[in-house]
């Protein structure tokens, strides 16, 4: 990792979110063990019969979507107010993916405990690909890190101010002013209109199929902060999104290849 992969806070704070992060990993690792299906295993001989657990594909979705989740605020949090901001945030969220994925590739594995005649199948026992672990710990990340730039970039925009720079006036600049009550249901009418169209011009396809396509630019969490106007307009994943609606392009499903 490259020093200007993230902003120097010092050898003392990063020690301080390695040990954040180190119990959000244990607990990671705790809550995937359990999800690693316990089965008789035998030697020799038939294993004795019992009953098939449930496959948990949603389960384990939620289970790697919150830790890469928690992981990422964890430390974007003591990230300050920089024009480098985005790209740090870029990073970290490719650091944060890639570090779910080292714990869930241990846990994918099937062992055997032949003196306990146990076997515990691995992660993809139930259902889900690594690429849809993959997808389930960048879910979310791109509004946390859409939130962490609303968040500071009023104060650098201040900064580039005081220093006599020109800049554009703070509402245009990070986007639309917090909405009334009123701004704030027009927007939601705004965007089920325009959900509706795009239903309608597709031959009606559910909320799960568009959020679940691969050529959609949204994902499950995003698409409900969308919908109920909770997403920014000025965010990339509503930008996307609403290129994607406009186009009227049928969703295609993720793992198809065309």
């Amino acid at each position: 990792m490259d020093d200007t992969d993230r902003p120097p806070l010092g050898a003392y704070v990063y020690e301080e979110i390695a040990k954040k992060c180190h119990e959000f990993e244990r607990g990671l690792w705790d809550a995937l063990s359990e999800m690693r299906v316990e089965r008789p295993y035998a030697i020799i001989g038939p294993s004795p019969a019992s009953p098939m657990p449930p496959k948990l594909p949603e389960h384990l979705r939620q289970t790697i979507h919150q830790y890469a989740g928690a992981m990422f605020r964890t430390e974007a949090s003591e990230y300050p107010a920089d024009p480098q901001i985005e790209f740090w945030l870029s990073k970290l969220a490719e650091r944060v993916v890639e570090h779910v994925m080292e714990t869930v590739a241990v846990m994918n594995q099937t062992t055997y405990d032949i003196f306990h005649g146990k076997q515990y199948n691995g992660l993809s026992w139930h259902g889900l690909t690594l690429e849809d672990m993959r997808d389930a710990a960048r879910e979310g990340l791109e509004f946390d890190k859409t939130s962490v730039l609303n968040r500071l970039l009023p104060e650098s925009v201040q900064d580039t101010n005081s220093e006599g720079s020109e800049a554009a006036p703070i509402s245009e600049s990070v986007g639309e002013s917090i909405p009334t009550a009123s701004e704030a249901g027009s927007l939601i009418e705004r965007r089920k209109k325009f959900l509706d169209e795009y239903k309608a011009a597709t031959g009606h396809p559910s909320s799960k199929q568009i959020y679940e396509a691969s050529n959609s630019g949204i994902h499950k969490p995003e698409f409900y902060q969308w919908k109920n106007g909770n997403l920014p307009a000025e965010s990339r994943v509503t930008k996307r999104f609403e290129v994607f609606l406009k186009a009227k392009k049928r969703p295609v499903p993720r793992n198809t290849t065309t």
